[in-house]
């Protein structure tokens, strides 16, 4: 009786090692149960749990070495679960990677648009007008919405008025209205992603308007994904 209080008042002092306590001593006072008690408790590595046991009897120390080799097996399990998903998933990233260098956008409407662009700091041309759009938009926004845009860029000078409003899918809503000044990367939709500051591409139509847009800043991530990398982070798991 002494002993067990003692032993509960250790186990009280020293938190840090109170489930592996609490695992040593249950194993002798439990012999008549099987490994499944030891393993349960143990949740730390079974050779604490066997140092320990030692000091109990030999044959909790069994259960011990037991619970050592499941809890292998169980890491061992753990491990080539997540190889097999990584490797299911391989395939899919790598098509999604290769779909971020991409913006494609179809809308319609009383609008028209004829602009090229290498980054925003040397664009020629401009858009205007209201329409419905579908398409997949930078940083993996796919959907629709509403565009309202008044915008002219003369090589390094643009003003840009730009509104996407009742959107679905996963498309952002924002605003922003620039006046004819030198291309400015800090503005908000440009900073948080919802737009590529150094996208190359080109809008055309009347009516119906095209955009076409390529993002070579998601072109390392793209690479190095068929390398089993993931510099962007962005891989489903």
């Amino acid at each position: 009786m002494k002993k067990f209080v003692v032993m509960t008042a250790l186990a009280l002092a020293f938190g840090t090692v109170a489930v592996a306590d609490d695992a040593a001593t249950a194993c002798p006072s439990k012999t008549g149960k099987d490994q499944k008690t030891c393993c349960t408790k143990a949740q730390k590595p079974a050779q604490s749990c066997c140092t320990k046991a030692k000091k109990q009897n030999k044959s909790c120390c069994q259960q011990a070495q037991s619970c050592e080799i499941k809890s292998g097996s169980a890491g061992e399990r753990s491990f080539w679960a997540q190889f097999g998903r990584s490797a299911l998933l391989y395939l899919p990233n790598r098509l999604i990677d290769l779909s971020d260098l991409f913006t494609v956008q179809l809308g319609a409407g009383s609008a028209f648009g004829a602009k090229v662009k290498v980054t925003n700091g040397f664009e020629l041309g401009g858009t205007n007008g209201t329409q419905y759009f579908l398409g997949k938009g930078f940083n993996r926004q796919v959907g629709g919405g509403c565009l309202d845009s008044s915008d002219f860029g003369l090589l390094c000078w643009q003003r840009e008025m730009l509104q996407v409003s009742d959107t679905f899918g996963y498309y952002n809503e924002f605003y922003f209205n620039k006046d004819f000044s030198l291309a400015d990367n800090n503005l908000p939709p440009y900073q948080n992603g919802t737009l590529d500051f150094w996208s190359i591409g080109a809008t055309v139509g009347v009516g119906v308007v095209g955009d076409f847009q390529l993002h070579l800043q998601e072109l390392p991530d793209a690479i190095l994904g068929f390398f089993c990398l993931d510099p962007d982070g962005d891989d489903l798991k």
